[in-house]
C-alpha cells in the first residue's frame, strides 16, 4: 500500500521546518507564507487591473511590493535574517500602501489596501516596533487624506470618508495590537510551563520492568546478577533517599505494650530517623 501524497501546504511545513530558524520564527515564516500565498495572486491580479487601466505607476508599484514579498521569503527560507527582511518589507509594503492613500481611487478603493498593514506589522515585527510602522503609515495616509504634504496633490476624499477611515484604521490597529499581545503573552506561559515540564522531567529516573526480589530479605538482583539491598538499589537508580522509622506494628512486636502505650500507639511511632541519626 502505497503512502497518500502530501498536500502542498505540507509540503511547504516540511521545507519550513527544515529552515536554520527558531521554533517562533518558523512560527512567523508561516504565517508570512500564508499572507504571500493568498496577498501575490490578489496583487498581480490588482497589478494586471490597473495596467489594463492604463495606471502604469499603481500597477508598477503593486508588482514591486508583490516581488519584494517573494524575494523576502527567498531570503526567510535561507534562514537570512529575520528582522531585517520583515523590516524590509514593511518598508516596501508600508510604502505601496501611502503610495495607493495619494493615488486614491473611487470611494477609496485603493486605500482599503492599509487595513492589510497593521495584523502583518505586528505579527512579524512585535507590537514595540508594529507600533512604530503602524503609526508611520497611519501618519503619512493621514497627511495626503488631508492634503498638507507640500508639493503634493493627492487624491479629494470627501470629510466623511476621512473620519469614517480615520477611526476604522484605528479600531484595526488596537484589534492587531492586543491580538498580537495576547499571542505573545500565551506563547511566554506556553514555554514557561514547557521548561517547568522538561525540568521537572529530568529529575525523573524511572524503575521499569520486573525486579527480581528475594522472598524472605527482599534483597534485589541487579543487572550484574548481584543481590543488593532495595535501599541501595532504589538509590543508585532514582532520586529518592531514604529516613528510617518504625511503623506500630514492628514496635508492638519489638518492644511490646510499652511502646504501644495505652492509646494504642504513641506520637515517637510517626517518627523517622535519618542516616545522620536525628529526627524528622
Amino acid at each position: 500500500m502505497t503512502d497518500r501524497p502530501r498536500a502542498p501546504w505540507q509540503r511547504l511545513e516540511d521545507v519550513i521546518d527544515r529552515t536554520p530558524l527558531d521554533t517562533e520564527e518558523k512560527h512567523r515564516l508561516k504565517h508570512y507564507s500564508v499572507f504571500l500565498v493568498l496577498g501575490a495572486p490578489t496583487m498581480l491580479a490588482f497589478a494586471v487591473a490597473n495596467a489594463l487601466a492604463r495606471q502604469f505607476m499603481v500597477a508598477g508599484a503593486v508588482t514591486v511590493a508583490m516581488f519584494g514579498l517573494l524575494i523576502g521569503w527567498a531570503l526567510l527560507i535561507q534562514g537570512r535574517s529575520p528582522t531585517w527582511v520583515y523590516r524590509a518589507n514593511a518598508v516596501f509594503y508600508g510604502g505601496i500602501v501611502v503610495y495607493l492613500a495619494g493615488v486614491g481611487g473611487p470611494d477609496g478603493s485603493r486605500l482599503l489596501w492599509s487595513y492589510t498593514f497593521p495584523p502583518i506589522a505586528f505579527f512579524l515585527l512585535s507590537r514595540r516596533e508594529g507600533l512604530v510602522w503602524v503609526a508611520l503609515v497611519f501618519g503619512g495616509t493621514a497627511a495626503l487624506l488631508f492634503d498638507v504634504v507640500p508639493g503634493v496633490a493627492p487624491y479629494a476624499y470627501s470629510a466623511d470618508f476621512r473620519s469614517r477611515y480615520l477611526v476604522t484604521f484605528v479600531i484595526v490597529a488596537l484589534t492587531a495590537y492586543w491580538f498580537e499581545h495576547f499571542r505573545q503573552v500565551y506563547r511566554l506561559r506556553m514555554e514557561a510551563e514547557q521548561a517547568e515540564l522538561q525540568r521537572a522531567l529530568d529529575q525523573v529516573t524511572a524503575l521499569r520492568g520486573l525486579l527480581p526480589i528475594c522472598a524472605a530479605c527482599k534483597k534485589i538482583r541487579d543487572e550484574a546478577d548481584a543481590w543488593v539491598d532495595l535501599e541501595a538499589y532504589i538509590h543508585d537508580r532514582s532520586e529518592a533517599r531514604f529516613s528510617h522509622g518504625i511503623c506500630p506494628e514492628c514496635a508492638g512486636r519489638l518492644y511490646g505494650d510499652d511502646y504501644l502505650g495505652d492509646g494504642g500507639g504513641s506520637a515517637s511511632s510517626s517518627e523517622t530517623l535519618t542516616s545522620d541519626g536525628t529526627t524528622a
